[in-house]
């Protein structure tokens, strides 16, 4: 498989690569009794965030976390120990070197099957490895709680926690103030829980490391054009001196995001 970094006149980064069951819904089971088949599906309390009064237990409530702590056997694993080595090696360089502001994005891009996700996968396996903050989203199109972008935010705010603990006293009072804070756009949610709390945790001197976000797969849920494309990249385009870098995996090039 041959794999190629391409570099665009605006300064983004182009990872491209040649080469190359059926699923019960989740929260259901499959019974077979006398012959027949019984499906008994679970039931959950709808959260109403209307009535949200407690910013944790709200924001958890949007959280998809089969996006980023899979255990089903349809996501990829990582790559191989000592495969695509080339290429692990030149995204790690990308993210850990001090390079020009306009580096602030990289694709990986590739046909269905070419091993993108399991680079994807390695990556986050080293950013991990390395205490390198690194919130991720893999796409997925059978799966409902992760083929669209309405848990995108909350999904990526939730890892952030987890790897970034100052953020905590942050972005819980602002949920808290704005319970309809994920009922809004993309761009508005990225700013609000985000990039705003990194710009005031950097205010005071609490986080000056790279952080990644990494999003395999946005080429495959339904509402991609209209939510992830020019007004999303452009978010992160403005926010790029908080050294925050964004990795994309998917099967179509940016420009026909």
């Amino acid at each position: 498989m041959d794999t190629q970094l391409l570099r665009t006149s605006t300064g983004r980064s182009i990872l491209q690569q040649s080469g190359g069951v059926f699923q019960a819904g989740h929260g259901s089971t499959v019974q077979i009794n006398g012959g027949q088949f019984v499906q008994h599906n679970q039931t959950q309390v709808p959260h109403n965030c209307h009535e949200a009064d407690d910013g944790l237990k709200h924001l958890q409530a949007h959280v998809a976390t089969t996006a980023f702590d899979s255990g089903q056997h349809v996501d990829a694993p990582k790559c191989h120990p000592n495969t695509r080595q080339a290429v692990l090696d030149e995204i790690m360089n990308w993210i850990i070197l001090a390079v020009a502001r306009v580096q602030w994005v990289l694709w990986l891009n590739g046909a269905a099957g070419a091993g993108k996700s399991a680079i994807g996968r390695s990556i986050v396996e080293l950013c991990l490895q390395r205490n390198i903050p690194i919130a991720r989203f893999f796409f997925y199109r059978t799966d409902s709680t992760r083929n669209n972008v309405k848990p995108l935010v909350a999904t990526l705010v939730h890892q952030l926690l987890q790897s970034i603990p100052d953020l905590t006293p942050i972005i819980i009072p602002r949920i808290q103030l704005d319970s309809l804070i994920f009922t809004k756009s993309l761009e508005t949610q990225l700013n609000y829980l985000i990039f705003d709390p990194l710009r005031e945790l950097k205010r005071q001197s609490k986080f000056l490391r790279t952080l990644v976000l990494f999003f395999d797969g946005v080429d495959e849920c339904d509402d991609h054009t209209d939510q992830y494309g020019g007004p999303i990249m452009e978010v992160f385009r403005v926010n790029s001196k908080l050294r925050v870098k964004v990795f994309n995996a998917m099967k179509c090039p940016p420009n026909e995001l």
